[in-house]
């Protein structure tokens, strides 16, 4: 099976070296006297063993008409994911040290020898993994007496680790809550980043999910369109800045457990769509959408997961207002 992903780009040979320089320039190019190394992939290599991740997923499933025209769907899948990619850091030399922050110790390494001696080889360490536990529930009532309705309830549990739960080392503000990635990043260049990672929950867990969808058709070719969306919040954990490592590292205070999260989500929108007969098949529709009608303020992340940080936990990245959008469409 072939695999394309932006994990290989920068072991490739074709990546070039970049440099400073001072600003001066001979004939033209910058002087070559002034030139310093920035960064190279000399310290990169792929294990030649380096396996695909492979995934094997099954689903059972249940339908069943309670009536005319409403039926019932239950589903149970359970995905399980292996061999994602990850990093070893291969010949750098470590020291296990003790580490006490809040009254509770970690054990965390020391690199002792040259920073620039390491070399991080990217392969498929055995805690890179996933598991995926899930019940869908949905009903459904089909169109009929000028309206229809579906609902649905997903529960599930995302765990493992993949590279996109590494922690990340911004003195001030980390990057808060990333995007789930099945890919290596950088997770592993530090050995470091194992440190309470595994045996918790994906960043892309959502416990709990449910949706309800309804269309109306009223009087006067009027459609109305209601769908109402909760979900839980995206889980975030605290994080630490642990010094004097020879590396800077940042690690998970605790695994995570989906203990903290933003808030839930809780949105409301509705279509309001009104169809005009504009001669032969032709037809004209202009339709209006009000979205977060009940205007919510629910933050999608968190300024810091730097726990000693003054904004850890602070809510950013909040939904968009309540807005109202209005379109057209012409079918013929």
């Amino acid at each position: 099976m072939e695999r394309v992903t932006s994990e290989f780009d920068d072991v490739s040979p074709a990546v070039t070296p970049r440099f400073l320089f001072d600003g001066t320039y001979v004939n033209g190019r910058p002087n070559p006297a002034s030139l310093e190394l920035f960064s190279d992939n000399s310290s990169l290599a792929i294990d030649p063993d380096y396996k695909n991740p492979v995934t094997d997923q099954y689903i059972v499933g249940f339908d069943q008409e309670l009536a005319k025209n409403l039926g019932l769907q239950v589903s149970y899948v359970y995905k399980r994911g292996e061999n994602y990619g990850g990093w070893n850091e291969t010949q750098g030399v470590y020291a296990p040290v003790t580490f006490t922050d809040g009254g509770q110790s970690y054990t965390v390494q020391r690199l002792l020898s040259d920073p620039g001696d390491r070399l991080f080889l990217l392969t498929n360490p055995d805690q890179m993994h996933s598991r995926y536990n899930g019940v869908s529930i949905q009903a459904q009532k089909r169109m009929s007496n000028r309206w229809q309705l579906t609902g649905s309830i997903v529960l599930s549990k995302s765990e493992g680790l993949l590279g996109s739960n590494r922690p990340t080392t911004s003195s001030v503000t980390p990057t808060p809550l990333a995007s789930q990635t099945a890919t290596a990043g950088t997770f592993g260049q530090n050995p470091n980043d194992f440190v309470n990672a595994d045996g918790g929950r994906l960043i892309g867990d959502r416990p709990f999910v449910g949706k309800l969808q309804m269309l109306y058709e009223a009087p006067w070719g009027i459609i109305l369109g209601v769908n109402y969306m909760h979900q839980d919040g995206r889980l975030y954990g605290r994080q630490i800045r642990v010094p004097n490592l020879g590396i800077t590292t940042a690690i998970w205070a605790d695994p995570l457990d989906g203990s903290l999260r933003v808030p839930d989500w809780n949105t409301f929108d509705v279509r309001i769509q009104k169809d005009f007969a504009v001669g032969g098949t032709a037809r004209i529709g202009v339709f209006g959408d009000i979205l977060n009608l009940t205007n919510i303020d629910a933050n999608e992340s968190v300024a810091s997961q730097n726990g000693a940080a003054t904004n850890f936990g602070v809510p950013t990245r909040y939904l968009y207002p309540r807005r109202l959008m209005l379109g057209a469409k012409v079918r013929f």
